[in-house]
């Protein structure tokens, strides 16, 4: 069960989130965040972009030294974890990746080793999936043992879901602005059934708020999420949320 701190936590940094204008300040609010709840550092990257944008895109508070190298060695196309991330949709720790039966190749296990020696010892991601193949993934990462790191992993992935969830659409917003007209248009029922998912409703309660079928409830909560190009109805809330769509 999350404790009413940690609700309380992530929602007033998603209020900041969208509050941001520039990337300098979204960058500030997810280092602030992740190190509010224990964890030191972070990356975030777009690995890839929607169709028809442009280049991959990457925020980070890892030591420079490292970026440097990894970039360098172009460990990109080898990383076990950005493999795991591309074929999945749930947050997972590295110890998945990283032990043996992890599938890891000579040059992913290498990457794993040469983290350690720049301070990344364990991490945590978070996979964002958008329409056409595009990927973003939130990375954090700790210097706590491995038993401290799962716990607080465990305490707080859902919350970092959510919150990596908005910092891409936020970041997306300011990359790539869209004009109202461009917007995604939702129904009135659509909105409906988005603004009581925010409120953690099922869509059996929801379907009894509403007076209607919960067959209809999911019918329009997947009509929002094609609309909205997203796989999920938490991800459809927060693009709705940020495009100003609902007000939770």
């Amino acid at each position: 069960m999350q404790s009413r701190r940690n609700i309380d936590r992530v929602v007033d940094q998603l209020e900041t989130l969208g509050k941001r204008k520039d990337i300098a300040g979204v960058s500030q609010t997810i280092n602030d965040y992740v190190r509010a709840i224990g964890f030191e550092r972070y990356t975030y990257h777009v690995v890839r972009p929607p169709a028809g944008k442009r280049v991959p895109f990457y925020l980070s508070s890892y030591p420079d030294a490292w970026v440097e190298h990894y970039v360098g060695n172009n460990y990109v196309n080898s990383d076990a974890v950005i493999d795991r991330a591309a074929c999945g949709l749930l947050p997972f720790d590295w110890q998945s990746v990283a032990t043996p039966g992890g599938g890891k190749n000579s040059v992913q296990k290498r990457i794993f080793n040469e983290a350690g020696e720049f301070g990344i010892h364990g991490g945590a991601s978070v996979p964002i999936h958008g329409p056409g193949g595009s990927l973003a993934i939130l990375n954090v990462a700790s210097d706590s043992n491995a038993e401290d790191f799962r716990k607080n992993w465990s305490r707080h992935r859902h919350d970092l879901q959510v919150f990596a969830m908005y910092a891409h659409e936020v970041v997306l917003r300011e990359l790539y602005p869209q004009d109202g007209a461009n917007l995604p248009h939702l129904s009135p029922r659509e909105r409906e059934c988005l603004l009581w998912t925010s409120k953690g409703k099922t869509a059996a309660e929801i379907a009894a708020i509403l007076n209607i079928s919960q067959e209809t409830v999911v019918t329009y909560l997947k009509q929002s999420c094609a609309k909205l190009d997203v796989f999920s109805k938490t991800h459809a809330v927060v693009k709705a949320v940020c495009f100003g769509l609902i007000v939770p």
